[in-house]
């Protein structure tokens, strides 16, 4: 039994080490794409370079199948890339603009809306959610993750001007998909922690030079 033990403990001990080991060689473009998912992440399962997770593991694997399924109607590689076009052409915020078009001033006041705001940022950072899920699943082969989410990143950076503009887009993404306040507050109050943090993600500059090359691969332990 205590063998048993010892194994155990210097197994998550290796883990460990493996982990912070990983998250020491993180590279700017790929900090920049965690932060860009993290309020969608929370903890359902990580991005395809995110250090709590590696997909030679059953349980992400099948988790992730599992979301992409349930959350998505994801089931194939074919449906992955479907879905992801779909929300780099149109997504909601094509309907959010059909919708607020068509409301007056006054409407458009009591819902907290105007007429050229947009939610584009709550379809691009769910495009990165998926490339995770779609990596860990089987899906999409890593470099063509790294590549969507890189890709979707350069259209944030170009769309907005910082995080918290960003997040602003994706607070009204999130208040016209889910109609719910509370699941609003509590990612806000999520990204607020994370952004209070010590050397925590939104260290990272907006303007940070995105490079598909400035990568390095998976942590497979």
């Amino acid at each position: 039994m205590k063998v048993i033990i010892i194994i155990i403990g210097v197994f998550l001990i290796l883990k460990y080490i493996s982990k912070l080991v990983y998250k020491a060689r993180l590279t700017p473009t790929m900090k920049f794409i965690l932060a860009a998912n993290a309020t969608t992440t929370f903890y359902l399962f990580k991005t395809c370079i995110d250090i709590n997770c590696y997909k030679y593991s059953f349980l992400p694997k099948k988790f992730a199948k599992y979301l992409l399924s349930m959350g998505w109607g994801i089931t194939n590689r074919e449906e992955t890339i479907e879905m992801i076009d779909w929300l780099f052409q149109e997504g909601h915020n094509k309907y959010f603009k059909e919708d607020v078009d068509q409301l007056d001033i006054e409407e458009l006041k009591i819902i907290g809306f105007e007429k050229e705001q947009n939610i584009l940022a709550w379809d691009l950072c769910r495009i990165i959610y998926i490339c995770g899920g779609a990596y860990l699943g089987g899906y999409l082969k890593y470099r063509e993750s790294i590549d969507y989410c890189v890709y979707t990143c350069k259209i944030l950076q170009k769309s907005y001007t910082s995080w918290d503009d960003m997040m602003e887009s994706y607070w009204r993404g999130v208040k016209y998909w889910e109609h719910d306040e509370e699941v609003n507050e509590f990612r806000l109050r999520y990204y607020e922690k994370l952004k209070k943090k010590k050397n925590g993600l939104y260290d990272i500059s907006w303007n940070t030079n995105l490079d598909k090359n400035d990568i390095i691969g998976p942590r497979i332990f």
